[in-house]
């Protein structure tokens, strides 16, 4: 028996006195859905309808198109790098030796301090001739630090100029010696009229065996390089330190005491 009622909730007139508003058959529709689904399972796509709409292929066209592309961008980053070049100063120049040595007492040579971009191993370079802002060469490189370069050249030139009968790097501090200190100031390579030079900036001091200075003092000099290349620098380099030295010999024989002739 079928009876005209009115739903308080819904706002509808239902005809079933059943009680099963528009709302109510909806919720009964979609329960029988989900109870039909689990019973006999999700529909499945044919082998042969994958393969006309191409459902099949989506999974591996992406897998082509990632590798393509990590592929791609492998390849964009491939660039080999530059290799390291190694720079060592040309051998000391021949020195002559004083005929009679300016120290009683052994002298040490003390490794060289430096700040900044002159303690690192990597060679130093200005973009303008002013020396206003300077860079450092990423794969060119000093075959070792230059406060040590420094240091064991200076002990080869005071060795040969035989200053002392003993000049070492090293000495216990209870020892009586005669004492080198360097600080590199300034290394580096600057354009100019077309070309490079380098410039050289020191300071230097040496501590008597009291301890006192005998001699503390700046040396600074510049060298043109003979071509633009970084061996020609590095030549200049070379002659231009062996210059500092030979200036710092003849004050260190000068405040050593009495004239010494070679």
């Amino acid at each position: 028996m079928k009876l005209d009622s009115y739903s308080e909730t819904t706002g509808r007139r239902d005809n079933d006195v059943s009680g099963r508003s528009e709302f109510g058959e909806w919720s009964w529709a979609r329960r029988q859905t989900r109870e039909t689904a689990r019973t006999f399972g999700s529909p499945r796509v044919s082998p042969s309808a994958r393969k006309e709409t191409g459902i099949g292929n989506i999974r591996g066209r992406s897998s082509i198109l990632c590798l393509s592309l990590i592929l791609l961008l492998t390849g964009c980053h491939a660039t080999k790098a530059p290799d390291f070049s190694y720079f060592r100063l040309p051998p000391p120049p021949t020195v002559t030796a004083y005929a009679h040595m300016i120290f009683e007492t052994p002298v040490v040579v003390d490794t060289f301090v430096a700040d900044g971009l002159y303690g690192d191993q990597a060679l130093v370079y200005a973009i303008d001739a002013s020396a206003s802002e300077l860079r450092q060469y990423h794969y060119q490189l000093w075959v070792d630090p230059p406060t040590r370069m420094l240091q064991r050249r200076l002990l080869v030139l005071l060795r040969r100029a035989h200053v002392s009968d003993l000049v070492t790097d090293g000495l216990p501090a209870s020892r009586a010696a005669v004492r080198v200190h360097g600080v590199i100031l300034r290394m580096d390579r600057m354009p100019v009229d077309g070309g490079y030079k380098v410039a050289v900036g020191l300071k230097i001091r040496a501590d008597g065996v009291d301890g006192a200075p005998l001699l503390d003092k700046l040396y600074s000099t510049s060298e043109p390089a003979s071509a633009n290349g970084l061996s020609s620098t590095v030549a200049a380099y070379g002659t231009a330190i062996d210059r500092l030295f030979k200036e710092f010999e003849a004050d260190l024989a000068q405040h050593g005491g009495a004239h010494h002739a070679r």
